[in-house]
């Protein structure tokens, strides 16, 4: 391969010309000043991951109380759970139902909609059996976690749910904007529902600071953190490599198992010398 010149003083100096530079032979000519050095790669950040110091520091457990809450809504209730999609006929179905999220939101908040049949009735019940039979069964951080929400809440939960003609809650992350009628009603219902089961105290287990409850702004933003970027991340990574999320979670297990053993010879050295 021909190399640069030693004398160069310009990409016109490499033989063919400026359009025939090697990766390599450009390397060198950046190294002498002939080149100038390439801009690093713009940050394409996550717009809805958030950062250090986006939120308050005395909102407690807040975050955590929304993320577990999700997790109930969507059925995530374990590390190694992938969120399912919706169905694209439910997503056409709701598009006829609903033009946009303030009209579910208006719904949410009418006193008549506490006025549910009696088949919504059995399917808040069922959905609610379902998640004390996981609590049961199953053993995990998180479903020690979700096993002590009371049963009321839950309640309001589900019936959030099946009162906007939903069989489950599931966002279009991958195929729709969270702006999107469909994606922006089921914010609607995540937030109302988080609002109305967190101020019967079913998270003070996490302690939130229920001053925030009211700051729409900030719980759009824990919620978008949660389903938009770490939970969307989940689901893609899982579809491009099948089992990504059952050996993050064993990687993780691993480094924290090494972790405490790695405090306890600390603690034993400092306390023996």
């Amino acid at each position: 391969m021909p190399r640069a010149p030693r004398n160069a003083t310009a990409v016109t100096d490499y033989p063919g010309g400026p359009d025939n530079v090697p990766r390599a032979v450009a390397s060198a000519l950046r190294r002498r000043g002939i080149i100038p050095s390439k801009g690093k790669k713009k940050d394409v950040s996550d717009p809805y991951k958030l950062k250090k110091g986006d939120l308050p520091d005395d909102i407690g457990g807040l975050k955590t109380a929304m993320e577990v809450h999700i997790r109930i809504l969507w059925n995530v209730l374990s590390q190694t759970a992938i969120p399912l999609l919706p169905d694209p006929n439910v997503l056409a179905n709701f598009a006829l139902r609903y033009t946009d999220a303030e009209a579910l939101r208006k719904l949410l908040n009418d006193s008549t909609t506490a006025a549910r049949n009696r088949a919504t009735d059995r399917m808040v019940l069922t959905a609610v059996q379902q998640v004390r039979q996981r609590c049961v069964s199953e053993r995990s951080s998180i479903i020690s976690t979700i096993s002590r929400v009371p049963d009321n809440a839950l309640h309001i939960i589900f019936t959030a749910v099946h009162s906007a003609g939903l069989t489950v809650w599931r966002p279009d992350v991958l195929g729709g904007t969270p702006t999107s009628p469909y994606n922006g009603s089921l914010e609607a219902i995540a937030l109302w529902s988080f609002q109305q089961a967190a101020a019967v105290f079913a998270y003070s287990h996490l302690m939130p600071n229920l001053k925030y409850l009211e700051d729409f702004a900030l719980l759009r933003r824990i919620y978008l953190n949660f389903v938009f970027s770490y939970l969307r991340k989940k689901i893609v990574k899982e579809k491009r490599v099948p089992g990504t999320a059952e050996k993050e979670a064993q990687d993780n297990k691993v480094y924290k198992l090494r972790s405490d053993l790695t405090d306890r010879r600390y603690t034993y050295l400092k306390e023996h010398g």
